[in-house]
């Protein structure tokens, strides 16, 4: 209370009464009221304030983040104010989160990235150990409670991922543990089922690798029920593989022992009774397949073989008779194995005495399976059944082989040739490598040596000139692809050389090449000997005739016009008397001419009538070179003059009897008269020689170097003429100012004779030169022919011979012969010998002698037949 001033201390003033101050006590109570709401007032401002301070602290630590805030007011030695204490409260919960989210995802990483990499244990724990240590470090900033409440959870997590990373690892290792035992178990499961495919294994060699893969499963900790189970299947199948394994591999015998070893076995390991059984029946089915499938493979190739050395006379590659085996094939029927070896013996023999097939001329073929065929329907007195039999197939196999024979020549005579003879064969394989290194010249030499030894073989063998070839299919296939494969530029010079190096061939092997599908462009190029027309033509199989052709109303058909009319003629002869193969390759040919005149025209951009003219020349050389008369109708090859060819195939007059229709010709060809039986349809009685002067008409050959004789029928039909050999008169372009000579003076130009102008060392007159058969080859003639001017020619020699010679007395090789080989022998054939049995005999010294074995004289010979 306060006294007024005037009132001294312990003296009481009496009060004056009954005074009210209402104005000074409400004066009072405002000033206490708005003093009151004066503090609320700044109560609630510092309230706001503070929150206020407190937000900005917060959006500090959410803007700049909880470790750097706390360690900003960490460097100024704390919070100052209401915002930094705010800033520092908050920051301190939000990193306590913050740090240990980033530990934890930290350590689940590693144990990831532990897992994956199969980290080792250490290391993890190094690595984790990393993480809480640098966790612990960024503590220092936290509030030390926090802190430490922050790092018991730090470790805490440690430990529970470095458990959970141990634990992996240890299921891992058990995991690896198993895997290694499984594959432990399932090699060594897998060796024991390879033991029983191994030879020599057996039942208890497989067991034994059972007892040894239980031990090791044993050893990995597999149990012993499951170990036991896992080797018994293992050993049981094995077993079974074993016995499958012994019987595939097995002889015939060997199966056998095996079936009947299973035939005294009630249950066999791993099986019951029905499987047993079963197997054992499977098995014999398989042995009885396999054997008659043996014994049929077995005639099959001894049929082949047995075809092969009548060809031959040699045994057939790869072919061998494995009696062992064979034993055990036939083991119940012995007797059929006797017969069919004894049928191959027979035909060794039978080539022995015959000789190959491939050198054996038809009639000599067919003498010999009449000879054979008698002796099978007339079989020898007391000759059993299976003897009977076995003279049956001797003959069947010889028809057969004779059969095959015929059929080949005529579809591929030259593959028969090439497979039946080693020259034949050995020149074949040298065309084709000489081809391949580039030789063309040797190629071409090797190709010409093989025409000479396959017209020797046709020669032998009766083989008709047209139905003759050069080439295989197979070699002109294989030709064809090593030509079409030549680059353009080298193609040029190699066609170049192989014209040059073939001469004569060249046609013919152009043109065996184009029936057996060389492209028609090539075909021409081969006929060409102008290099540039050889690019233009190799270059021109590569384009399309749409591609070439003119465009324009009129211009490529009036070109084609001029083309049709300048190749008229030509096309008239080329086609008269061919048949639908000739046309065939006339289209060929014009499909090619006028291919070439549109590239000139469209290309080189020259008109219709030159490029015409200039493809007539190029592709039909010879359009202006073509006889047209009478007595033929044919095209002449540029190298001749046609007006010489039309008067050496005419009839000629009497006064010129040069033309080979002349009826002394014919006969002196040895011209056989057209017989009604092989053309009823069309004569009705022979037609003489006398006929055949009066309406034969020549022909182009079929490979245009030659003509070919018909005669041609009232009604137009044009009959093929043939020699007495029935071979086509076919003569050469080049043979027939040769044939044109009389018999008489062509054995007289082929026999040398004596030169008296030349002196004699012992003066003494010079013994003839005999004749040589190669000189008699005229190919218009025919073999026989030929065969008989040569006789007459040696008739002419041995008469010289005689005359300066004393005969001998001995009809049998003599030593002081003065010929050496088959001559020697030949000397014993009487001048008046049958010509076919001196034929015959010629053909016996020379097989004689190309077997090393000595022929007997003639005389003797004669008794054998």
């Amino acid at each position: 209370m306060v006294l007024p001033k005037y009132q001294k201390t312990g003296i009481k003033v009496r009060q004056p009464s009954g005074m009210d101050f209402a104005d000074a006590r409400e004066a009072s109570q405002l000033g206490r009221t708005i003093s009151a709401e004066l503090d609320r007032m700044g109560e609630f401002a510092f309230r706001e304030g503070s929150k206020l301070a407190e937000r900005r602290g917060q959006e500090r630590v959410r803007e700049e983040g909880a470790v750097p805030v706390l360690t900003a007011l960490q460097q100024q030695d704390g919070p100052r104010t209401i915002a930094e204490q705010a800033a520092f409260d908050a920051a301190n919960r939000i990193a306590v989160v913050e740090i240990e989210t980033a530990a934890r995802s930290d350590m689940r990483t590693l144990v990831a990235e532990a897992d994956e990499a199969n980290m080792d244990i250490f290391v993890f724990n190094e690595k984790m150990s990393d993480i809480q240590d640098g966790y612990t470090a960024s503590l220092q900033v936290v509030d030390p409670v926090a802190a430490g409440v922050l790092n018991a959870r730090i470790t805490e997590d440690n430990a529970a991922y470095s458990t959970k990373y141990s634990e992996i690892v240890t299921v891992k290792a058990k995991n690896a543990y198993a895997e290694k035992t499984t594959n432990i178990l399932t090699e060594g499961a897998q060796k024991v089922l390879d033991l029983s495919l191994t030879e020599g294994a057996s039942e208890e060699s497989i067991r034994k690798a059972g007892e040894d893969l239980l031990q090791t499963a044993l050893l990995r900790g597999t149990g012993d029920k499951k170990a036991r189970k896992l080797v018994d299947s293992t050993v049981e199948a094995a077993i079974r593989e074993n016995l499958f394994f012994r019987f595939e591999n097995a002889d015939v015998l060997g199966k056998q022992a095996i079936i009947d070893d299973l035939s005294e076995i009630e249950k066999y390991p791993g099986m019951n009774f029905e499987q047993t059984r079963n197997f054992e029946d499977r098995f014999r089915r398989e042995l009885n397949s396999e054997i008659t499938t043996g014994k049929s493979l077995f005639t099959n190739e001894l049929d082949d073989a047995i075809t092969y050395y009548v060809n031959t006379g040699k045994v057939k590659p790869g072919f061998e008779i494995d009696e062992d085996k064979l034993t055990a094939l036939y083991l119940d029927d012995q007797d059929t194995l006797d017969a069919l070896l004894r049928q191959w013996e027979n035909t060794q023999e039978d080539a022995k005495t015959y000789g190959a097939l491939s050198s054996m001329p038809i009639a000599k073929a067919n003498e010999v399976l009449l000879e054979l065929q008698n002796e099978a329907n007339d079989p020898p007195p007391g000759a059993t059944g299976a003897e009977a039999d076995i003279l049956r197939k001797r003959a069947e196999a010889f028809q057969t082989a004779l059969i095959q024979r015929q059929e080949v020549l005529r579809s591929d005579p030259a593959s028969y040739v090439t497979q039946t003879n080693k020259q034949a064969s050995q020149l074949t394989s040298t065309v084709f490598k000489e081809l391949g290194e580039g030789n063309i010249n040797t190629a071409a030499m090797a190709l010409t040596r093989l025409n000479e030894t396959l017209n020797i073989q046709y020669d032998v063998m009766g083989v008709p000139q047209n139905d003759r070839r050069l080439l295989s299919k197979d070699m002109a296939q294989q030709m064809i692809q090593s030509i079409q494969a030549i680059d353009d530029d080298l193609e040029i010079s190699i066609f170049k050389e192989i014209q040059n190096n073939l001469g004569d061939l060249a046609p013919r092997f152009a043109d065996e090449l184009r029936k057996n599908g060389l492209a028609p462009e090539y075909v021409e190029a081969l006929f060409t000997d102008d290099p540039n027309l050889h690019l233009e033509l190799v270059q021109l199989s590569q384009s399309k005739e749409e591609d070439l052709k003119p465009k324009g109303a009129g211009i490529a058909n009036d070109a084609e016009t001029l083309l049709l009319q300048g190749v008229n003629d030509y096309r008239l002869a080329y086609l008269r008397g061919g048949d639908s193969a000739a046309l065939e390759q006339y289209n060929e040919q014009y499909g090619v001419a006028k291919k070439l005149m549109f590239k000139y025209m469209t290309v080189d951009g020259l008109d219709g009538q030159t490029a015409s003219t200039r493809v007539i020349k190029e592709i039909f050389p010879e359009f202006d070179n073509i006889v047209n008369s009478p007595n033929g109708l044919f095209i002449v090859p540029k190298q001749f003059n046609a007006q010489d060819m039309e008067a050496l195939i005419s009839k000629g007059n009497i006064l010129t009897s040069s033309g080979l229709l002349n009826e002394r010709k014919l006969q002196e060809m040895g011209i056989q008269e057209l017989q009604v039986e092989d053309y009823p349809a069309y004569i009705s009685e022979a037609v003489s020689i006398a006929a055949l002067s009066s309406n034969g008409l020549w022909l182009n050959n079929s490979t245009g170097d030659g003509v070919v004789l018909h005669y041609q029928t009232e009604s137009g039909k044009l009959l093929p003429v043939r020699f007495d050999n029935n071979q086509l008169v076919d003569i050469k372009f080049k043979d027939l100012a040769n044939v044109n000579t009389t018999v008489t003076q062509a054995i007289q130009e082929a026999l040398p004779v004596i030169d008296k102008d030349e002196p004699s060392d012992n003066d003494m007159l010079q013994l003839p030169v005999p004749p040589k058969r190669e000189d008699f080859n005229i190919s218009t003639i025919g073999e026989e022919g030929n065969e008989a001017n040569f006789q007459r020619a040696m008739s002419m020699y041995n008469k010289s011979i005689t005359d300066l010679m004393p005969p001998s007395t001995d009809e049998g090789p003599d030593d002081t012969e003065l010929d050496a080989g088959p001559m020697k022998y030949m000397r014993t054939v009487p001048r008046d010998a049958n010509l076919k049995k001196r034929k015959d005999y010629t053909f016996y010294v020379n097989e004689q002698l190309e077997k090393s074995q000595e022929p007997l004289s003639y005389t003797e010979w004669l008794k054998t037949q």
